[in-house]
């Protein structure tokens, strides 16, 4: 995914090719972040460890995952 939400990803590649690709990103778009929406609601209220790029993080608060840590903040917390 890059760290990007489907509609970024989709028109940053409408600008790349020059053309409105005219898709539904809830159905017809997959990033390798995409499944993760559907876990939001599960797991919303849970601790989850998002690894990845720093905008990974702003992509599962945008899913709505609400108690996220990375990698790093564990480590620096149970060091």
């Amino acid at each position: 995914g890059g760290g990007v939400m489907e509609e970024k990803k989709l028109a940053d590649l409408e600008n790349k090719l020059g053309t409105d690709l005219r898709l539904n990103v809830e159905n017809q778009m997959i990033l390798a972040h995409t499944p993760m929406r559907e876990l939001a609601q599960k797991y919303k209220d849970k601790q989850v460890m998002i690894l990845g790029c720093k905008e990974e993080l702003e992509v599962a608060k945008n899913y709505g995952f609400q108690k996220i840590v990375s990698p790093q903040q564990y480590a620096a917390e149970y060091e």
